[in-house]
């Protein structure tokens, strides 16, 4: 099945950046840096263990 990475990696950046912002979460920057520098496969990683529902980013 193909995903929209790139929307996937800029929901999760957004979401970090969020975090970092509104909560005061220090450690959203290293996540946001992590995401940054992910392959597709880690990107896809990362939204599974965060529980997105990744079928709204179907191709």
């Amino acid at each position: 099945m193909k995903f929209d990475v790139d929307k996937i990696r800029r929901d999760l950046e957004e979401e970090d950046m969020g975090a970092f912002f509104v909560g005061g979460y220090g450690g959203a920057l290293s996540e946001y840096s992590d995401i940054e520098d992910a392959d597709d496969d880690e990107v896809l990683e990362m939204a599974t263990r965060r529980g997105m529902n990744l079928s709204k980013y179907k191709k």
